[in-house]
């Protein structure tokens, strides 16, 4: 009887919630402009100066001319509800990230160029795609080098380390910032994402209502061939993913971790890393 009573009042505290969040996130949406400002309950419009200043650079220069008036991408950064697809400015910034990987990964010159040795030819095209890289990404400290294809939905929200490294089909979804440490080495098929959307609330994805969350992957870490990253994780120092595992939380730092969902398998036990990256 006892045990009854428990799963009715699990069950009532579950209908009562469903109720609050549609009486608070089903309402029927208004034209776009107003249906906008009504997700928004954080973003002062007084504040939108000193928010597009701390905006990553290659941000700012993707599209100056519309992000002035881009609060959709404000949302997006600040973790706040948003709406992609009827974003103006957001649609344009995924044009320009969309064109750059397009030629990112063209290999016209390998297949043109038949004067210059093979070894050149390879150390030419991998110093002209970190070249182009620095021209997107947010942020790249060091040497850097990305097999190709990559695909990316923005790049400006990209921050990377030193000596980089990602072989073939690298796939970062950065609507929130996607932070990389250095001497990271990622492996095929490897994706990252920041978007998700509200499995308890229906209403809100018919309303083509997105949330992002940042993911950190810290130095020194290995994330082996096909892993999925999922928004809000946080990879420590040290971390090995192994493949094809789905990261859905935070990974301590020197942890193996492997599975669906990941889960630490056993500690690292370094001295001699962990010592360098306490004198860095």
């Amino acid at each position: 009887m006892g045990q009854s009573m428990s799963k009715c009042n699990i069950w009532l505290r579950k209908r009562v919630h469903r109720r609050r969040l549609k009486k608070t996130d089903s309402r029927p949406c208004p034209p776009q402009e107003s249906c906008e400002t009504a997700i928004d309950h954080s973003l002062n419009p007084h504040d939108m100066g000193s928010q597009l200043e701390k905006m990553p650079q290659a941000c700012q220069s993707v599209a100056p001319h519309e992000l002035s008036n881009c609060p959709e991408y404000l949302k997006m950064v600040n973790g706040l509800p948003f709406r992609a697809l009827t974003s103006e400015c957001l649609l344009t910034m995924k044009i320009i990230a969309r064109r750059f990987c397009a030629r990112y990964n063209s290999d016209d010159l390998v297949l043109s160029d038949n004067s210059m040795p093979p070894a050149e030819l390879f150390r030419a095209l991998r110093s002209e795609r970190a070249r182009l890289l620095r021209t997107i990404l947010g942020n790249v400290s060091g040497s850097i080098v990305i097999e190709p294809p990559l695909n990316f939905q923005y790049g400006c929200n990209i921050s990377i380390g030193d000596q980089f490294y990602a072989n073939v089909n690298l796939r970062i979804l950065d609507s929130a910032r996607v932070t990389i440490g250095d001497r990271v080495l990622i492996g095929p098929n490897v994706t990252i994402i920041t978007e998700r959307h509200d499995p308890d609330n229906i209403q809100s994805r018919r309303d083509g209502i997105v949330y992002a969350k940042p993911v950190t992957i810290g130095d020194d870490c290995w994330i082996c061939v096909g892993a999925t990253i999922l928004p809000g994780v946080t990879i420590g120092n040290g971390c090995t993913i192994g493949a094809g595992s789905v990261v859905t939380r935070d990974i301590p730092p020197f942890s193996v971790a492997w599975g669906d969902p990941a889960r630490v398998v056993y500690k690292v036990h370094d001295p001699d890393a962990r010592q360098h990256l306490v004198m860095e």
